[in-house]
């Protein structure tokens, strides 16, 4: 709800595309009416090597969010970009298996001494 004295900010309206994230070179480029998600990628240099290609989310002038990633189909993405769009390519999460192992290790190693204390008492 609107009360006395705020102000009602109403953006001009643009012909770019902003992309950020997991990209070579990220850019703002201007519009372009059939030009898709990948094609805005590819403008921008493609993607890194830490990019996660199937997750790709695109925040719409209206402050909506939009999971690329539900709308792919074959090796495109089908979502439509419009003026004002900007399209964030997020990074892949590393899973780091030999610190999972470690930390394991270590909890159980501490079990097994509190146990031999226990036991000795």
């Amino acid at each position: 709800m609107l009360e006395n004295g705020d102000i009602l900010y109403v953006p001009a309206k643009d012909k770019l595309v902003m992309v950020h994230g997991e990209v070579f070179f990220p850019n703002a480029l201007v519009y372009d009416d059939p030009a898709h998600v990948e094609d805005y990628v590819r403008q921008c240099g493609g993607y890194t090597q830490n990019a996660n290609t199937s997750r790709i989310v695109i925040r719409h002038r209206d402050g909506s969010f939009e999971d690329a990633k539900e709308n792919r189909w074959g090796s495109d993405f089908t979502i439509r970009v419009q003026p004002g769009d900007e399209i964030l390519v997020l990074p892949q999460v590393a899973i780091k298996h030999l610190q999972i192992a470690k930390d394991i290790t270590q909890i159980l190693y501490q079990l097994a001494i509190a146990t031999t204390v226990v036991l000795r008492i």
